[in-house]
């Protein structure tokens, strides 16, 4: 065998990744780390934009707020209400507020409740005492 037929295969330059590529990963990740700040910033500054008032709760229930309907099957949603006492807005309010999310977990609402809490913070909205709701945690 002659060497004419031999070939010799030069080594390729390891591929260059682009500034482009780069710029973009750097905006994706800034982008994401804004993202996380503005929502926890919004969490954590929600009550600062509502009023708020020390609340005497008299009772409590769980009240059927909403149902479920699929093709797969339904269920039930169920919230807590608490019958409170506040000050809002300069008027003493005497009413039922919701106290919880919606939830279809009966069983834990009513553990929540089981130790009859006496008091709550009430928040609402400013102008809106209408919408007020009571947190009991």
């Amino acid at each position: 065998m002659s060497r004419a037929h031999i070939r010799v295969v030069k080594k390729l330059p390891p591929p260059r990744i682009e500034m482009r590529f780069w710029l973009t990963v750097g905006v994706g990740v800034f982008a994401v780390v804004a993202v996380i700040g503005w929502v926890h910033s919004y969490q954590m500054n929600s009550f600062t934009r509502h009023l708020t008032a020390d609340g005497t709760v008299s009772e409590t229930r769980i009240v059927v707020a909403g149902l479920l309907d699929s093709s797969h099957g339904g269920g039930i949603l169920y919230r807590t209400e608490a019958h409170v006492r506040f000050m809002a807005e300069g008027q003493q309010q005497d009413r039922w507020l919701t106290a919880s999310e919606l939830t279809a977990d009966r069983g834990m609402l009513a553990a929540r409740i089981a130790s009859h809490p006496g008091t709550c913070i009430v928040y609402w909205t400013p102008g809106h005492a209408d919408a007020a709701r009571c947190s009991m945690e």
